[in-house]
């Protein structure tokens, strides 16, 4: 299909420009000129190094964009990181002493960064990504709260936690799991009371946009995500006993949904 593209490409060119060339006038010398500017396109696209990874790969993509990954925030990205963090804190704020599970917590900045300064606060963080992992370690290098930092695979690690949190967070990480998430393992890991606070991209924008892609100096990176739906989750959780508090869509400007921020609750016993 490349080749078919890059002879039609080029085709196209000469038969435009051999036109110009009879008749110099103004329409053949447009249509000659936007050729010329498809032409290179192609080649030009050609030459960009560009790799994919499954899901499966997640660790290893997050580990080549792990430098430039919060340079690439967007106002819906950070408006949703916002509510995370809104209701995190509602979750804590009351709490003398708070425990919060960070899965997925990248280099920390979205999330975890608003809390630095609360000595009250011990942050566990678990990440697949020993890039990552070495980021959040860095800059948290000056925060006051208490944190744990383990580098595994989250089902692996909720599988092996026997710990009880008061707050659970997985802030835009269940799209490029290669398995459903385990939100009855997740909530069995919340104290009374305790809350589950997920964050990811809508399922109609990721069908939209398949691939995330990340530019790392002169590569392209792109990860192939999968849609996951906040009112499965909602369902789920429910399943498990737990409570909905909240659930918001992030919209771009145009209206269309772009994140979902999902709130739930372990019931007091």
């Amino acid at each position: 299909m490349k080749i078919i593209i890059k002879l039609l490409s080029v085709l196209t060119l000469l038969i435009s420009v051999a036109w110009a060339v009879t008749e110099f006038t103004y329409e053949p010398l447009i249509v000659s000129l936007g050729s010329v500017a498809a032409f290179i396109g192609v080649f030009y696209r050609e030459k960009q190094k560009r790799k994919f990874y499954a899901r499966e790969q997640a660790a290893l993509f997050y580990g080549k964009i792990a430098n430039d990954y919060d340079e690439r925030n967007t106002q819906f990205l950070k408006e949703s990181h916002i509510n995370t963090v809104k209701h995190l804190k509602k979750a804590i704020d009351e709490l003398d002493s708070a425990s919060v599970l960070d899965l997925g917590g990248g280099t920390g900045i979205n999330v975890a960064a608003h809390f630095f300064n609360r000595t009250n606060v011990t942050w566990n963080y678990v990440d697949a990504s020993s890039e990552m992992k070495t980021a959040f370690e860095k800059n948290v290098e000056m925060a006051d709260f208490k944190f744990t930092t383990k580098m595994s695979d989250l089902n692996e690690f909720l599988n092996s936690c026997e710990e009880k949190f008061d707050a659970i967070v997985v802030s835009f990480v269940l799209t490029s799991l290669p398995y459903p998430f385990d939100i009855k393992k997740a909530a069995s890991l919340l104290k009374p009371n305790g809350s589950l606070i997920i964050a990811d991209i809508e399922p109609e924008y990721t069908a939209k946009f398949p691939e995330y892609t990340v530019r790392v100096g002169t590569e392209y990176h792109s990860l192939l995500v999968s849609p996951v739906n906040a009112l499965d989750l909602i369902e789920k959780g429910l399943n498990e006993n737990l409570q909905l508090k909240f659930c918001q869509s992030i919209k771009k400007n145009d209206g269309q949904r772009y994140a979902y921020v999902v709130h739930m609750t372990q019931p007091l016993v």
